[in-house]
Formats: C-alpha cells, sequence, structure tokens
C-alpha cells in the first residue's frame, strides 16, 4: 500500500513510525528535502518533540535555515572533517565562515 505514496507523504510516513516507536536517538539527514511547507514544519515539530522528552536528534543537513532552525548545539565540516563547534545560536556568518575552512 505505501508503494503507492508520493515520495513525500513515503517521507512523513517513514518518519512518523520511527518517531513513534519511543525513540531515544534519530538520525535525520535532510529530513525535509523535497517536501512542502507545511509538511517542513511538521516535520521540524515531530523532531523537537523528541528533544523535547529528552530523545535526542542527529541533524544531517546541507540547508542552513534548517540547521539554525533546529540544533542546540552545530558542528560544522569541511573536507570530510569537523572544522568546528558552535552553540545553536551561531550566525549564518559565523557557520560560513567554518564551512570555507576560515577558522
Amino acid at each position: 500500500m505505501t508503494r503507492l505514496l508520493s515520495g513525500g507523504n513515503a517521507q512523513k510516513l517513514v518518519l512518523a513510525r520511527e518517531l513513534d516507536q519511543d525513540c531515544v536517538v534519530a538520525i535525520a539527514h535532510s529530513p525535509t528535502r523535497g517536501l512542502d511547507v507545511k509538511s517542513c514544519g511538521t516535520v521540524h515539530a515531530a523532531l523537537r518533540e523528541l528533544t523535547s522528552r529528552g530523545g535526542a536528534v542527529l541533524l544531517i543537513s546541507e540547508d542552513l535555515e534548517e540547521i539554525m532552525t533546529l540544533s542546540d548545539r552545530i558542528l560544522v565540516m569541511n573536507a570530510g572533517r569537523i572544522t568546528g563547534e558552535l552553540p545553536g545560536t551561531a550566525s549564518a556568518n559565523e557557520i560560513g565562515a567554518l564551512m570555507i575552512g576560515d577558522h
């Protein structure tokens, strides 16, 4: 039955299934890629709900806005190496400097 769902709906179904299993840690790689704005909000709310009940989310994303919206702590990688760690309140400029290797 799920094979009849669109990519976005299948993506939301998988996320809901995984987070509904008393999940303690979730690894989310680009969890909203390709989703509409309303669905992005729903996914973000689900990830925030997990952290609010004591769980953890490892978010891997190329979407800087998504990272800045959801993160308490940000680790930046460049050329396969972590170039720095910043608080979730860091600015786009601070993150960008680490992204290009400008420590």
